[in-house]
């Protein structure tokens, strides 16, 4: 995990290191969104949509394909307990869960298990929506895919991993 001293973008700690994982993991093809979200827990927590902190900058616009964010890492625990209790409904195998990925796991996803610079600065903006082409939370899914085919791995929002820490993804905050 971490990044080449030579990547564009490179955060302070992104120091790179070698890691083992010892167990496979599926991902979601996009972040989750303000409706799935909202299916789950009952309620949109988001900034960015019709009753939110940041509802005019979206005013007019339908944010149910937006990424839910707004949330902190509690909350996207919760969400996943409570997507656990619907597995037993038969929607995933017994040995399998919901959890959020570990800071390891989603830099792995995120690089598509590239070891060198993710994208050259002026690919980014085709790549995801940061502060530079967005300003705000878009619809998931708006920009090309990573090799792995996962969208909005870098950009659109934060993301929260299991080991605590925010993964910060050249976000908009």
């Amino acid at each position: 995990i971490g990044s080449p001293e030579d990547e564009k973008l490179r955060g302070p700690g992104e120091t790179q290191c070698e890691v083992t994982l010892t167990r496979g993991y599926w991902v979601a093809e996009t972040p989750v969104t303000q409706a799935q979200y909202s299916a789950v827990i009952g309620k949109n927590p988001s900034w960015y949509q019709a009753t939110g902190e940041r509802r005019r900058e979206v005013e007019g616009l339908d944010t149910s394909d937006f990424p839910v964010e707004g949330l902190n890492w509690f909350a996207a625990n919760d969400f996943c307990r409570k997507l656990n209790e619907e597995a037993g409904l038969g929607i995933l195998p017994d040995e399998f869960e919901f959890r959020l990925l570990t800071e390891a796991e989603w830099e792995r996803a995120c690089r598509a298990g590239t070891t060198g610079p993710l994208y050259a600065d002026e690919k980014i903006t085709k790549l995801a929506w940061i502060w530079r082409n967005g300003k705000r939370p878009r619809k998931v899914g708006g920009r090309a895919p990573n090799p792995w085919g996962l969208y909005d791995m870098l950009g659109n929002v934060l993301e929260w991993t299991l080991d605590w820490s925010p993964t910060f993804s050249s976000g908009n905050r």
